[in-house]
């Protein structure tokens, strides 16, 4: 038995069950606990009993033919023709609309993150522009008043460098806490997936967008005090 049934019906390796079978009992020695490892589908095997338990209730039979494409489709009309009652489903078919079904998904997640990228630029690249005049202004003042560049410098890369950190932390927990509900529960996937991609892109980004912040800023305090006084910022 799949070891999340056997945890909730408290199940042991050598208790007894009893199933009702077609209005039959079958009583059943638990043997083994199994667990599924990787992707867990909705097509899982809660119990598996012995070969030839379930003999007596079997009515329909499953078989398996390997077969290449032209091969297949005449062996499944000629099936067709002989008996009627058999029923026969390419496997190809089957893999290929889910292999469309998971490409438009794929797609279509990737159109919502571009989307959302976009919008989280444009964010903070209005954010970083509404703090560039203050800061140009404190900057203005500090030179005016005999402070030494390198260490204006100094300040407003550990400030920009703070920021990233903050804003990238905030971008992964927020990010972490909307998307692993949606994996674990909607996509049934394991939650346990690697950080690398979400710690990369929320760094990236606000890496990205505060270094030219930075740097036309920096640029900017290469003029004299005085004309920058004068601009009236």
């Amino acid at each position: 038995m799949e070891d999340r049934e056997a945890d909730q019906l408290g199940l042991r390796v050598g208790d007894t069950l009893t199933f009702s079978i077609e209005g039959q009992e079958l009583t059943a020695a638990l043997s083994g606990i199994y667990r599924q490892q990787g992707l867990q589908t909705r097509f899982w095997f809660e119990g598996i009993f012995s070969d030839g338990a379930l003999e007596g209730f079997i009515s329909r039979h499953v078989g398996a033919a390997y077969l290449d494409d032209p091969a297949a489709i005449q062996a499944q009309l000629a099936i067709a023709d002989a008996a009627p009652n058999v029923v026969t489903v390419r496997t190809a078919s089957i893999i290929e609309a889910a292999r469309s079904l998971l490409n438009q998904g794929v797609v279509a997640l990737a159109l919502v993150a571009g989307v959302a990228l976009c919008v989280s630029l444009l964010v903070l690249t209005s954010v970083v522009a509404t703090s560039r005049a203050r800061q140009l202004h404190e900057s203005t003042i500090l030179l005016a008043v005999g402070a030494r560049l390198g260490t204006i410098r100094r300040s407003l890369t550990l400030e920009y460098a703070l920021l990233a950190a903050v804003t990238s932390l905030f971008a992964l927990t927020l990010g972490t806490a909307i998307a692993l509900p949606v994996l674990v529960y909607l996509f049934k996937l394991p939650p346990a997936a690697p950080l690398w991609p979400g710690l990369l892109t929320a760094f990236g980004v606000s890496g990205a967008c505060l270094y030219l912040g930075a740097r036309y800023l920096l640029r900017r305090l290469r003029l004299q005090p005085a004309q920058l006084l004068r601009s009236g910022t």
